[in-house]
């Protein structure tokens, strides 16, 4: 368990030898004599009646392979190849406002960074970079820093769009069973939509 503390948040992560590291707790702060342990042994729930009895958690970068069944936080290929990247964790670096975490697959010759940092104002900053230690070139179709499942309190999804006085305009809908994407294939969007949701 690896805890990182922020002026008035707090993030717990789990790790194990042999997986990604896992989200346990991104809250108000906590005591610092909480029992983390507790606290990631409470966040996992038992399967349901339909599910496998070995139930893989996501992780903080989920892959099909690990046995996550969301949206896949890296999707690569060598030539046609796809590559079925698999990470196990190979060593954490800790200050007292960030986590690095350090992976790797050994197999396809991959090394994966995952930087978790406090800036200033509490923001979480998140960042992930991919070294290839093969000679051939790797192809990045995908490669996300953050995947998060939604807390029960996130009901509503606010995006902004519009045009000239209406350019700020509030789009809110309910978070429902699903995806939901904005797309902007013209580069950075204008101010015809906003590159952010709340």
């Amino acid at each position: 368990m690896l805890r990182l503390d922020g002026d008035a948040l707090t993030l717990v992560f789990q790790c194990s030898a042999d997986g990604v590291p896992d989200l346990a707790y991104l809250g108000r702060p906590l005591r610092p004599d909480e029992d983390l342990v507790g606290l990631g042994a409470a966040m996992h729930f038992g399967p349901h009646e339909n599910q496998p009895d070995g139930i893989a958690p996501g992780g903080i970068f989920p892959h099909l392979l690990a046995g996550d069944l969301g949206a896949p936080a890296v999707s690569l290929r060598r030539g046609d190849r796809s590559l079925d990247a698999v990470f196990a964790l190979l060593d954490v670096v800790a200050t007292p406002r960030s986590i690095g975490f350090h992976l790797a697959d050994d197999q396809e010759a991959l090394g994966l960074s995952l930087d978790w940092r406090i800036a200033a104002g509490d923001m979480v900053c998140v960042s992930a970079e991919l070294t290839n230690h093969d000679s051939g070139p790797v192809s990045v179709d995908r490669l996300m820093s953050l995947s998060l499942p939604l807390p029960d309190w996130a009901t509503h999804l606010t995006r902004y769009s519009g045009r000239w006085a209406r350019e700020m305009e509030a789009d809110c809908n309910p978070v429902e069973q699903g995806r939901w994407s904005a797309v902007a294939r013209g580069g950075r969007p204008g101010v015809g939509g906003g590159n952010w949701v709340i």
